[in-house]
Parts: C-alpha cells; sequence; structure tokens
C-alpha cells in the first residue's frame, strides 16, 4: 500500500465559499423583558425587529448561531427559535441552512 495518498479534495461547493464576506453581529444592549401579558418570544421579536429598523443590525448582517443568541438573550432556545421565525414571517430574516440566519438586504416597510 502507497505511503503517498493524495489529500482529500474538498467538495467545490465549500472551497468556493468566501465566508470574509459575512459581516459578525455587533454587541447588542441588554435585553429586560417585562413581566407584562405579552409571551416573551414575542418581546424578543419586537427588541430585535428594533434593533434591525434602527440600524444596529445591518441589512445583510449575519446573526450568531441560536446557541449563542440563547445565552446572550437568556431565553430557551424555543423561545429564540420561535421570535425569529416571526421575523421571518415579517421578511427581516432570512434563514439558510449550514450558512446562519441573515439580516435581508432591502428592509421591508412597517405595516
Amino acid at each position: 500500500m502507497p505511503t503517498d495518498t493524495p489529500a482529500r479534495r474538498v467538495p467545490a461547493i465549500f472551497a468556493v465559499q468566501d465566508r470574509s464576506k459575512f459581516s459578525p453581529m455587533p454587541p447588542a444592549p441588554p435585553f429586560e423583558p417585562s413581566d407584562g401579558p405579552a409571551y416573551r418570544y414575542a418581546q424578543l421579536a419586537d427588541y430585535l425587529e428594533e434593533r434591525i429598523r434602527s440600524g444596529d443590525l445591518a441589512p445583510g448582517s449575519r446573526l450568531r448561531g441560536e446557541q449563542a443568541l440563547r445565552e446572550e438573550y437568556e431565553v430557551a432556545l424555543g423561545t429564540l427559535r420561535k421570535a425569529l421565525g416571526l421575523l421571518r414571517d415579517k421578511g427581516l430574516l432570512v434563514t439558510t441552512p449550514s450558512l446562519g440566519t441573515f439580516v435581508v438586504k432591502e428592509i421591508p416597510e412597517e405595516k
């Protein structure tokens, strides 16, 4: 058996991606949910929407991973996923499997 085996090639789909074009998510001001009647996921969605519309989360910017966001906002994973789902439904976020969740490049007007 030869000892000079060639290195395995990376599939072209992974070799072409330039991950340096993703801008990191800036540090967040503290999320302080109220004890009022609103669900925590709705409060988190409103908070993130405010950050998107204010430009704190720039169009095209990538959000941190779910686990990092869950820890940052001190919420359950299901709560975070539901909040992100609301923002996707509003057209503010788009999620691409294996790449992450991004703020859309063109922010739709508030309804």
